[in-house]
């Protein structure tokens, strides 16, 4: 199993930024770009803003940047239906 790190970065959704968001982040070996999957959780409000299958920026507060595409989002707490968190999980982006 790979390790697992947090990190907080941005997601850049078009012309949306959401910030600081903390990200479960895999990292995947490669020696030509960054390739990461993971999850990180957003309020409900926004989950308006994704497409599953969709390419975004993930912008860690390292610097370092990936493409990464959203595969499934759920309720980040599925006990609770007011809960007021999305899980979203990601895997790198094809090129």
């Amino acid at each position: 199993m790979r390790a697992t790190h947090r990190f907080f970065g941005d997601l850049l959704l078009g012309g949306v930024r959401l910030q600081r968001l903390e990200c479960e982040l895999h990292e995947v070996p490669n020696n030509e770009e960054e390739l990461w999957s993971g999850r990180f959780r957003i309020p409900q409000n926004k989950a308006g803003l994704f497409e599953l299958d969709r390419p975004y920026l993930l912008e860690l507060e390292d610097g370092r940047k990936g493409r990464v595409i959203v595969h499934a989002m759920n309720k980040a707490n599925p006990a609770d239906p007011n809960s007021p968190q999305m899980l979203l999980e990601f895997q790198p982006a094809p090129k």
